[in-house]
């Protein structure tokens, strides 16, 4: 019997019959080991060129037609797979609407920002409640968004109050320590700290809730537990006094009198928990975004017993607020840093430069199924008067 032709066994052994074609240099071999081998002598990555040149004859033919479908069925699992990494581990895009899709029988209409029926990237990718739009636009206060994905757009919890009829927004505070006097400064970092403070709300009262909200976050579950107990003690005792175990001496403590004049209860039953003092311990300074960092960061003076709902129409908030909080014992600013004049109000104020706000008529129409909606529904945002979250107050 004649030997086999060498063209006829695998390029690689020249034993066996080949069983295999590389997709990319069209290399026969009959194992595994062989294709390996092949790789690694050829620097062969084995994966088929889509710009290689294809005759034209052979594009009509079963071959050419599987050679375009491989390649765009390629780009789809390419792009799905990038999405779902996107969406899912990094949460860089939103999460996808199944009701906003179209059905299987008709085909995706392709606008700005959408990519085969999904969106994925928007200008204002933020969607206000119709409370706070309508909350802005009667304070007028000029708020921007960051396109979805970015960090300050993740970390901006601002949200609607139905209890107290006002917007809880989202604080960024910056605390300094201690600044050091003179032309070159060596201050600390500043203190970073995300707290939601209502807009009715002086600042330092939300700046000293925020604190408190900061401190109580650092405290593990035993702390936190033996906290919780101390206080429970203490509010017994300052309501309705108590004997010490000790001494069995019992503690003078003001009791919830009634004026026998007036028939008014005192409902003031001690100080001692009040915020007293705190006006002048802090100096606070609205932090302007989109400074340049080649430049100097400018700060703009703001009083503590101002609100959100009279510092924010005059400023411009990129997403959410930046608080500046320095000591009152020094009049100085931190290195990079420039206080600036507070913008005059105008008189006129330009709806149209606020966040995106349906027309008249579509605010018509929300307006009557809100409100019938409203009736049944719960409160979404249950806060302090400061506007720390409830149960953050309750541990």
């Amino acid at each position: 019997m004649a030997d086999p032709l060498l063209t006829s066994l695998c390029t690689i052994c020249h034993i066996q019959t080949p069983k295999y074609k590389c997709p990319r240099c069209g290399t026969q071999t009959c194992s595994l080991a062989c294709v390996k081998k092949h790789k690694n002598w050829s620097s062969c990555n084995g994966e088929r060129d889509p710009t290689v040149f294809i005759p034209r004859e052979k594009l009509k033919t079963d071959a050419g037609v599987d050679h375009d479908y491989n390649f765009l069925t390629k780009i789809e699992r390419t792009v799905e797979r990038t999405e779902k990494i996107l969406r899912e581990e990094r949460e860089i895009l939103p999460e996808e609407d199944t009701s906003a899709r179209p059905p299987p029988n008709k085909r995706a209409r392709l606008h700005k920002g959408q990519s085969r029926g999904r969106v994925t990237f928007e200008e204002n990718s933020r969607k206000w409640d119709r409370n706070s739009i309508q909350r802005m636009r009667q304070l007028g206060i000029k708020v921007s968004s960051l396109p979805y994905g970015m960090t300050r757009s993740k970390q901006n919890k601002t949200s609607w109050n139905r209890r107290t009829r006002t917007m809880n927004w989202q604080i960024e505070w910056l605390e300094w320590k201690t600044i050091s006097p003179g032309e070159e400064h060596n201050d600390p970092q500043p203190s970073r700290i995300l707290h939601k403070v209502l807009d009715e709300v002086p600042l330092y009262e939300g700046f000293t809730e925020a604190q408190e909200y900061n401190r109580r976050g650092q405290l593990n579950n035993q702390e936190r537990a033996q906290e919780k107990k101390q206080k429970a003690l203490e509010k017994k005792i300052l309501i309705g006094g108590g004997q010490d175990m000790a001494t069995t001496a019992w503690t003078s403590q003001e009791y919830v009198m009634q004026d026998s004049r007036t028939a008014a209860w005192n409902n003031v039953i001690s100080k001692s928990h009040t915020i007293e003092g705190l006006e002048d311990k802090y100096r606070f300074f609205y932090l302007k975004p989109r400074t340049p960092s080649r430049e100097a960061q400018k700060l703009v003076p703001l009083r503590p017993t101002e609100n959100l709902a009279t510092i924010l129409p005059d400023l411009d908030v990129l997403e959410f607020p930046t608080i500046c909080v320095l000591p009152a014992n020094s009049s100085d600013v931190p290195d990079g840093y420039v206080v600036e004049s507070r913008p005059r109000r105008s008189k006129k104020r330009q709806a149209s430069s606020l966040v995106e706000y349906p027309s008249e008529d579509e605010s018509g129409t929300m307006e009557d199924n809100d409100l019938k909606e409203e009736e049944g529904e719960e409160d979404d945002d249950t806060t302090s008067s400061s506007g720390s979250d409830s149960d953050d107050l309750s541990d």
